[in-house]
């Protein structure tokens, strides 16, 4: 029985497993680069630091 390859020739494992993630990493990076936003970004670690301090000092 063969084994099941990819179009490029790879076991299909290997494909699946590992060129998979890193080719849906290469479609999504473009889009997160673009919407990726600094100052939400620190709203929300200013917002949840908060929340963290407030829970630290009550215990």
């Amino acid at each position: 029985m063969a084994k099941a390859t990819t179009g490029d020739g790879y076991k299909v494992h290997f494909g699946t497993n590992y060129l998979s993630h890193a080719l849906l990493i290469n479609l999504l990076l473009p889009t997160m680069q673009r919407t990726f936003n600094d100052a939400e970004l620190a709203r929300q670690l200013w917002e949840w630091t908060g929340r963290e301090l407030k829970r630290v000092k009550s215990m």
